[in-house]
């Protein structure tokens, strides 16, 4: 095993015991539904939504039988709901028609269905079948690029590095410590870096760009201390250097904003580019399909 993907295993498995998905699911199909409805959206929000639409439609026979309009009326409060809603409705529509109402185990049917892309394909594979694959969000993404477990500039790339250095038997963990550590810890905008247990293994930290505890104010810091600062500036550089500080200051602020701000487009054109394939097999699926029945 990686040394490196070792210490982090053995810190992050005392950090996150018994590690799972946050998303509250009773059954594959739900959790297909829940992991879909995740996208651009918090688990805690999709946890309140699925709790009565779930109660009330548990199971695909049942939840198939709404029309988009109803399903909207449950989960009108989530992020892209109107597209959501009728990728529900498809998906239950192909899972009757085509799988006897039974969540497929394999990638290259589950990316078949309405809305349903690789990472979220990985998810259901993962956590309701047992299947050592790697599901790339953007919390994974951008806590593997940090700590330097993958220098991938897509979803895709880095799944493939993390499979070849984490071993099959932590694939499952290791996906949730990545992902919680990204969530609590890690994070995008302010990284909690002196929180972190492994900030002496990550290159984002070593590097200098790293970030620390959120606190109230600008970078941080409190009004008053500021003002010491402020101060401090003025009396061992005087009035005179202090735009050109101010200037540095403002060029380390902007290098780490466009820092994160790389990782996130990187990561949304990559989802934009999977997306936009998806469409077209379905679009060549759908052409296929017209012609056939055609000939018949």
């Amino acid at each position: 095993m990686d040394k490196r993907v070792k210490i982090i295993a053995d810190v992050f498995g005392k950090a996150y015991p018994s590690p799972k998905s946050e998303l509250v699911a009773d059954s594959p199909f739900q959790m297909l539904i829940a992991t879909m409805l995740a996208a651009q959206c918090t688990d805690k929000r999709v946890n309140i939504v699925t709790k009565v639409f779930f109660r009330d439609y548990p199971s695909v026979q049942l939840m198939g039988t709404l029309s988009v309009e109803e399903v909207k009326g449950y989960i009108s409060s989530i992020n892209f709901f109107n597209n959501k809603a009728k990728n529900i409705v498809g998906i239950c529509s192909e899972l009757l028609n085509k799988f006897g109402g039974v969540v497929p185990e394999t990638l290259e049917e589950l990316v078949m269905l309405p809305g349903i892309g690789r990472k979220t394909a990985h998810v259901v594979m993962s956590q309701c079948f047992g299947k050592p694959v790697m599901a790339v969000d953007t919390h994974v993404f951008r806590v593997s690029r940090r700590i330097g477990l993958s220098k991938g500039r897509t979803p895709l790339a880095v799944e493939k590095e993390l499979i070849e250095v984490v071993p099959t038997s932590l694939v499952k963990e290791f996906h949730h410590y990545l992902i919680l550590h990204g969530r609590y810890v890690c994070k995008a905008r302010v990284p909690m870096c002196d929180l972190c247990k492994i900030s002496h293994l990550c290159e984002f930290n070593q590097n200098g760009i790293g970030g620390t505890k959120p606190r109230a104010g600008f970078m941080g810091l409190g009004g008053q201390e500021l003002l010491v600062i402020l101060i401090i500036v003025l009396l061992l550089f005087g009035a005179k250097k202090l735009p050109e500080l101010a200037r540095g200051l403002g060029r380390s602020i902007s290098e780490f904003r466009n820092a994160q701000q790389d990782v996130k487009d990187e990561f949304e054109a990559a989802m934009r580019a999977e997306r936009k394939q998806k469409s077209e097999r379905n679009d060549v699926s759908g052409d296929q399909n017209e012609t056939n029945t055609n000939k018949k």
